[in-house]
């Protein structure tokens, strides 16, 4: 498994809105091949990151245009750069 992080800047008195239009956008993005799960988190101050949890490296190098088209919604309320960095999963948990 792979994950990718994006780390960005959202408009802080627009993050609701933000949060708002990713719920209208999740059935898009979770038809990306090879995406297994996403977490969209952030705090009060705008800081955020999203995080893309892939089958491999290569699905996720496979969905950037995908990814880059999706966050281009977003234009009116991130503003900053993304950032983003991929990295090799070695071990995870998870409780049901």
């Amino acid at each position: 498994m792979y994950a990718r992080i994006t780390t960005y800047h959202c408009k802080a008195e627009k993050l609701s809105e933000a949060i708002a239009l990713l719920e209208k956008l999740k059935p898009e993005a979770m038809k990306i091949p090879g995406l297994k799960k996403f977490f969209s988190s952030g705090n009060e101050d705008g800081n955020c990151a999203l995080i893309g949890i892939y089958e491999s490296r290569e699905a996720s190098e496979d969905a950037l245009d995908t990814v880059r088209a999706l966050f281009a919604n977003f234009s009116g309320y991130i503003d900053s750069e993304l950032e983003q960095r991929g990295y090799e999963i070695f071990v995870h948990g998870e409780n049901q």
